[in-house]
């Protein structure tokens, strides 16, 4: 804590004070997980993969390489997040915290949860995954003392068009009622991932 900055350690206390409760468990936390993070990513303008493909890999990947980690208020999901880990690496690959309690600092809490969690089990770096450089979810990455690995993409073969760099598809996404959403967009998701 004392490496942070005091705006860091500052959002991490106020979300203390908000005494979240937390569970950490494996694919029994998949549903709640779930309901967040394609709510997420429907307000994000992109559709979620299926349920069974988080279980599966949860599943096969076992609870000596992974955890589900979920950030309530009262019996509310507001926070949530899965952990994969190999030896002394580990990287959230999936995350979705409710908008709702942004000004409660929940993000915070639940990557503060996560990191005192891989310290705890030996585990010395611990990677809040991929994001857009200078995008608004990079720029929260870097508050923490991170470091940028640069990834490379070999692009000799025609995109295709997908629904995050398509703003007209991400718009109408977005604003497709959520039930037709549940429905379609874990095919959709298979298309374009």
């Amino acid at each position: 804590m004392d490496d942070f900055s005091s705006n860091l350690r500052r959002k991490i206390r106020k979300a203390q004070s908000m005494k979240f409760s937390t569970e950490t468990g494996h694919q029994e936390l998949i549903p709640d997980f779930y309901t967040l993070f394609s709510t997420q990513m429907h307000r994000l303008g992109s559709p979620a993969m299926e349920q069974s493909f988080y279980r599966y890999i949860v599943n096969q990947l076992g609870l000596n390489h992974s955890r589900v980690f979920l950030i309530k208020h009262e019996s509310r999901v507001i926070g949530a997040a899965i952990l994969i880990f190999y030896r002394d690496f580990a990287e959230t690959c999936w995350v979705a915290t409710d908008p709702v309690f942004h000004k409660s600092y929940v993000s915070y809490w639940l990557h503060w949860t996560v990191i005192v969690w891989c310290i705890s089990h030996n585990i010395h770096t611990y990677s809040f995954g991929r994001s857009t450089r200078n995008s608004g979810v990079h720029q929260f990455k870097q508050q923490w003392g991170t470091t940028d690995h640069t990834l490379y993409r070999n692009f000799s073969h025609p995109q295709p068009i997908t629904l995050r760099n398509n703003v007209i598809l991400a718009k109408t996404w977005i604003s497709t009622p959520k039930p037709i959403t549940h429905l379609l967009g874990p095919t959709i998701a298979r298309k374009f991932y």
